[in-house]
């Protein structure tokens, strides 16, 4: 529906849109928000965004920016379960 309706908005500014779509992310950001582990995935998401939206053009800053977001928050993860396994090996 987007796809077909968003033709006939040609300036979404005229309507308010674009800053219904800012109002749309920053309430899905809150609702994704689960604490400080979320702060380098997000920090990393934005500043790697803001260096391809520089450096390439079109869109890919949206796919490079959640691909380094999703890397550093696996690779989190994936310390986080290193020290857990590390303390449950010493305690016993």
């Amino acid at each position: 529906m987007g796809l077909l309706g968003g033709g006939f908005i040609t300036r979404p500014e005229d309507y308010a849109l674009d800053f219904a779509f800012t109002a749309v992310f920053t309430a899905l950001a809150v609702g994704l928000w689960q604490g400080k582990k979320d702060i380098l995935p997000w920090v990393v998401a934005g500043g790697v965004s803001l260096l391809a939206h520089h450096f390439l053009p079109g869109k890919w800053y949206i796919v490079f920016g959640g691909l380094g977001g999703a890397i550093t928050a696996m690779l989190g993860s994936v310390e986080a379960l290193d020290a857990k396994e590390a303390d449950h090996v010493s305690s016993h």
